[in-house]
């Protein structure tokens, strides 16, 4: 994205600081709700890799070391009784060993493309190993009209319900399994609107506005700081209700590179919890992958999640879920781990297995871990973490990410999904003010 800092950036950070300015005026005059509540958090990670059996893909290092400290200010609030806004600006630093240098999971959501038609980020550090970001994550305006509500500009746009991955989840899900801290998601440049048909039913029209990227996540238009073009944009209605307990939702539409049709449900058999999702997406034309890969970046093809949970009284509780992944390639771990990259595919293999166990050790205390488990290659993922809550506005989340399964001898030539993730020990505080 460069460290230049295009004019559209300083229109964008004016319109925010006159939307804000305008809503404080607003209140005052008619005394209605409130409309400055100001916000946010300081998060400082840090992390040690294991990478001595991942070989040149960890560029022949044993170790890696990760740090990053991120800001994030925060203002929503309304003007009367129809006006709501929100803005998110986020700052960031992140240093990268080298052997850590381009491991997807642990960076920084700030040079996110897709879905965003604006480059509201600033680069104001760019360097091997050295990044130091600036931007946007959300800045938006909503109009409530009774049984209508408006939303427009950059917002978190949430669909689905399962735990591990979302088929139906299509604007930036958290789809990496290393992804522990999933508390903000980042945003999308688009216009939704709700229209509310009951006290569980509605639809939602969604448009959002994004730029096509190459297989790198690189827009193939070039940086410009405005752009976006229909390959890359979405148009998507959905539709929900609630039938004898279960909550139901079909959607259909233009998605990021391809047309997309699925449906979920969510309820209760006894003591379960119950989920599923399914989509299926027929790609937008061809884009093949880079040789000497082959294939296409987004193939058409079928996703599916099936899962249960449950909680018992002493607050232990069990989520489990299987995956039928049908971007993956277990065949080709080289040309999935490719689509994996590039966010079309939610994981490298075919079929997966997952499952969290959470408890309340004590009442400052949880304990969690997360287990991944390919049935395709027959590799698996661990994650053991526990929050404690240090003070009243502070966490600390310390734990471990193991990659378990055939390692790679390079890039070029991957065994297994996850025994091509090093062995990750972090430490991550959180302060919220």
């Amino acid at each position: 994205m460069g460290c230049s800092r295009p004019p559209v950036r300083w229109l964008v950070l004016a319109a925010a600081l006159w939307l804000l300015g305008a809503a404080s005026a607003g209140a005052a005059e008619d005394g209605g709700p409130r409309a400055w509540d100001l916000g946010g958090s300081l998060r400082i990670l840090g992390t040690l890799a294991d990478t001595h059996r991942l070989g040149s893909l960890a560029g022949g290092r044993d170790s890696a070391v990760q740090g990053q400290g991120a800001l994030r200010l925060t203002a929503a609030g309304r003007t009367g009784h129809r006006w709501a806004y929100e803005a998110h600006l986020v700052g960031s630093y992140l240093y990268s060993s080298p052997a850590g240098q381009g491991t997807p999971g642990w960076g920084t959501a700030g040079g996110v493309t897709r879905y965003r038609a604006l480059d509201a980020t600033w680069h104001w550090r760019d360097q091997p190993g050295q990044e130091g970001l600036l931007w946007w994550d959300r800045l938006n305006v909503k109009l409530s009209l009774g049984q209508v509500d408006i939303t427009l500009g950059r917002q978190a746009i949430t669909f689905g319900k399962a735990y591990f991955c979302n088929p139906l989840d299509v604007f930036l899900p958290f789809v990496d399994p290393r992804q522990f801290d999933r508390e903000y998601k980042a945003g999308v440049d688009g216009l939704r609107v709700d229209v509310y048909l009951g006290d569980f039913s509605g639809l939602t029209l969604v448009a959002v506005a994004g730029r096509e990227l190459d297989w790198q996540n690189r827009p193939v238009d070039g940086e410009a700081a405005l752009a976006a073009d229909w390959y890359g944009s979405a148009l998507l209605v959905r539709g929900y209700t609630t039938l004898a307990g279960w909550d139901l939702a079909v959607q259909g539409g233009k998605v990021y590179g391809g047309w997309q049709l699925g449906g979920g449900l969510t309820g209760e058999l006894g003591p379960l919890s119950v989920r599923a999702e399914a989509a299926y997406l027929w790609a937008d034309g061809r884009r093949p992958l880079p040789p000497p890969l082959s294939g296409d970046i987004i193939p058409d093809h079928l996703t599916l999640v099936l899962g249960l949970g449950h909680r018992w009284a002493n607050s232990l509780t069990l989520e489990a879920e299987y995956l039928f992944n049908g971007a993956g390639d277990p065949d080709h771990l080289e040309a999935a781990r490719a689509r994996v990259n590039a966010g079309a595919a939610l994981q490298m293999g075919r079929h997966l297995l997952g499952a969290t166990l959470s408890y309340q050790i004590t009442p400052l205390a949880l304990g969690r871990i997360v287990v991944l488990y390919s049935l395709s290659d027959h590799s698996c993922l661990w994650q053991p973490v526990v929050t404690i809550s240090v003070a009243d506005n502070v966490e600390m989340l310390a734990g471990a990410s193991l990659g378990l399964g055939a390692a790679p001898d390079s890039a070029a030539r991957i065994h297994s999904e996850f025994g091509s993730y090093p062995t990750y020990f972090f430490v991550e505080f959180k302060f919220y003010f």
